[in-house]
């Protein structure tokens, strides 16, 4: 009986050091020590069954690797809009070279924030997710 107890407590340190670990290497991301100033590159629109999406697609730069991403600013998903209007105010919002700070994580650059630090919610999702 005591041979499982010791089995359960060491398996027991063991994942909390594992989780630990995991997650203290992601706090760096909160205070903000890896940002780096990312550029709004351009937006674009899909069509789709029930209308369009509009995208903003942007790249950022860490130590000379491109990275891309995008986002569906509010209010302009799966709905149907005048296209030329909604990209003009789109593009006059996020224009073309406009710059922007991304905070990334620093063992994987391609996990990041845009514009604020992450939450500490956010960390630990990605450190226990």
């Amino acid at each position: 009986m005591e041979i499982i107890f010791a089995l359960q407590v060491v398996t027991l340190v063991v994942i909390l050091l594992w989780t630990y670990d995991r997650y203290a290497k992601r706090w760096v991301a909160i205070w903000g020590n890896d940002s780096v100033d990312g550029r709004y590159d351009r937006v674009d629109s899909y069509s789709h069954n029930s209308g369009r999406e509009f995208k903003v697609e942007y790249v950022y730069v860490v130590d000379g690797r491109r990275y891309f991403g995008s986002f569906t600013p509010e209010g302009f998903g799966f709905k149907w809009y005048h296209t030329a209007d909604a990209k003009e105010k789109l593009e006059a919002k996020y224009p073309r070279g406009g710059q922007f700070k991304v905070f990334y994580w620093r063992d994987g650059p391609a996990t990041h924030w845009l514009h604020n630090p992450p939450s500490r919610r956010a960390v630990l999702w990605k450190a226990f997710g």
